[in-house]
């Protein structure tokens, strides 16, 4: 009686050790994918951040603000600056209309794409009057949908904040 293996034998264990590394290969990329997406993630975190805070510092201690349509806001800086933030082709972008010796242009990544930002502002030149003699200051709502990564990586992020103006326009606290 000769021992070893058939060839049925062999092919059958072939075949399911084919399919457990088919099975581990699938996990392994399941694996890089949700990893290079944890990395979307990051990027979007890091960047949004870091230009949300910059707008954010600016409008609060910014004053006279207009609305030149629903996604770009003027409005005057602490040092007296014309500043415009606007939505430009997937950017956020940062101007200084009338002084160009001032940084400008986008401040958002090219690994961030931008699909909408809409400002509302409230409380400034807009003549609403919720209760005369509150002296509340322009308070400014910003809502930006966008996205980052490719299409199998693809992180989608919806932000709103709301921001109120330390400076008061011409109006004291105290009668």
């Amino acid at each position: 009686m000769k021992k070893g293996f058939t060839l049925i034998e062999i092919l059958v264990s072939v075949g399911i050790f084919l399919i457990v590394v088919m099975i581990a290969i699938g996990s392994i990329m399941s694996i890089f994918n949700a990893n290079r997406k944890a990395q979307s993630l990051g990027i979007i975190t890091n960047n949004l951040n870091f230009a949300f805070e910059s707008m954010i510092r600016d409008m609060r201690t910014g004053s006279n603000y207009v609305l030149d349509n629903p996604q770009s806001l003027t409005f005057k800086d602490k040092d007296g600056n014309d500043v415009v933030y606007s939505l430009s082709g997937g950017f956020i972008d940062k101007n200084y209309p009338n002084d160009t010796s001032l940084a400008s242009g986008h401040i958002t990544s090219e690994e961030v794409t931008i699909d909408s930002m809409i400002f509302q502002v409230k409380g400034n030149n807009d003549n609403v009057v919720t209760n005369p003699g509150d002296h509340l200051p322009p308070i400014i709502l910003l809502h930006i949908k966008g996205h980052a990564g490719a299409i199998k990586t693809q992180s989608d992020f919806n932000i709103q904040t709301l921001i109120t103006s330390r400076a008061i326009e011409g109006k004291d606290l105290i009668p």
